[in-house]
């Protein structure tokens, strides 16, 4: 599965073709038990390379991106506690290659299981390790299919959920799968721990971000549900939920109004048509890449404004193509970026045989006139809390944030 919308789109297919089989079906939901990591060095390669194969144009060629891509999987270097530590098998989830990897060396499990015929797979479902199953074949011998896709790789294991009551359903990926009226119906699922932080509208973000978040998210729930009672009370809570985050609810409804006569179907598009994109003007971009701020608002305006002064040097406009140029903004550096860092630093060993709180010079301005010495306790003005000063501090020492008090 690409995304929550193929799998809607293939249950959509499974309603219309196997409708007199869905009384008698028992939904169940797999899960890979810890994939990426469980995931053989040379199950994977072997994989790639029997897809790598199979390519109109072998270029790149297989054997340089499969040198890559063991690179990747040899040099996994992570620390814990000052020590570095290397994996050996499988691979981490934080590479930009490790999904499509872990899909690719998945792919050969999901055709074994999709040929036997010694049980009727209706419909196999796999997103990344989470994976959909109508089961028609009753209990007993739903037990015996998982004893043997247990068995059919020593490292990959899978463990099942299924639904007792068709009513109540089961879980998979941000939906709820329920049978009723002889038709498998999808509605929103949350996880109990999601508290709905939805982007605050007074954050520091183009207008446009803030605005185009509720139909996104409205558009999503009509996709989601398939009966109108489902669609209608996910809209009540989800605008109460933007209006605790402090947008206006006359605009959040409005926005979500929008999409009430909307067609499902149409949300959910055909993952099996392949539309032919034009392909875009030669020439490349220049993008004008800023970090955002309020007071840019009007950057776009400027640059155009003065795009044709490009055409005063007849080298630099055969060089510069100016309708190639736009205006894009990143995410300005917040506090949280200069104090949280990837990797902790442990306090020095010999820091703890030192007496604890401020260590003043008494040279530097910052000593003779702000810290006082040997201070171990700092006590809020507002709170009233006081905070104790764990390790030795002196004017020397970088990423220190004083208080004045």
């Amino acid at each position: 599965l690409k995304d929550s919308s193929e799998f809607l789109f293939q249950l959509h297919k499974f309603n219309l073709t196997q409708q007199e089989k869905i009384d008698n079906i028992i939904l169940v939901s797999w899960d890979v038990v810890a994939m990426f990591p469980s995931i053989d060095n040379a199950m994977g390669l072997e994989a790639c390379q029997d897809l790598l194969e199979k390519r109109d144009v072998l270029f790149p060629s297989t054997t340089s991106i499969l040198d890559a891509t063991r690179i990747t999987l040899e040099n996994n270097i992570s620390y814990f506690n000052n020590v570095a530590y290397v994996q050996n098998n499988g691979t981490a989830m934080g590479p930009h290659n490790a999904c499509s990897y872990a899909d690719i060396a998945m792919h050969p499990i999901d055709q074994i299981i999709n040929n036997n015929k010694d049980y009727e797979i209706a419909l196999w479902c796999r997103f990344k390790d989470d994976i959909f199953c109508p089961w028609i074949m009753g209990l007993e011998k739903l037990h015996e299919f998982h004893a043997w896709i247990n068995s059919l790789h020593p490292k990959i294991k899978f463990t099942m959920n299924y639904a007792e009551d068709p009513l109540e359903g089961i879980e998979y990926l941000d939906t709820r799968v329920y049978i009723k009226n002889s038709f498998i119906h999808t509605t929103l699922y949350t996880k109990p721990s999601d508290t709905h932080a939805y982007l605050n509208p007074n954050s520091c973000h183009p207008k446009h971000v803030c605005s185009n978040i509720p139909q996104g998210v409205a558009k999503r729930i009509k996709r989601i549900c398939s009966e109108e009672s489902e669609y209608f009370k996910h809209k009540i809570s989800h605008i109460n939920h933007f209006v605790n985050r402090g947008y206006n609810r006359d605009f959040i409804t409005t926005e979500f109004d929008k999409c009430d006569n909307l067609d499902r179907l149409d949300l959910i598009g055909d993952p099996e048509i392949s539309f032919n994109v034009e392909s875009k003007e030669s020439g490349r971009r220049i993008p004008l890449v800023l970090d955002f701020h309020p007071s840019y608002a009007g950057a776009t305006r400027a640059v155009n404004k003065h795009k044709h002064l490009l055409d005063l040097d007849e080298t630099l406009e055969e060089v510069i193509a100016k309708d190639k140029i736009f205006v894009t903004f990143r995410k300005a550096r917040t506090i949280g970026d200069s104090l949280v860092h990837s990797r902790y630093s442990r306090i020095d060993s010999d820091n703890n045989s030192k007496a604890l709180g401020n260590i003043n010079c008494g040279k530097c301005n910052l000593c003779k006139f702000f810290l006082s010495d040997n201070t171990v306790e700092i006590q809020s003005l507002t709170a009233k809390r006081i905070h104790n000063v764990c390790r030795s501090v002196s004017c020397e020492d970088e990423h220190v944030m004083c208080v004045i008090t």
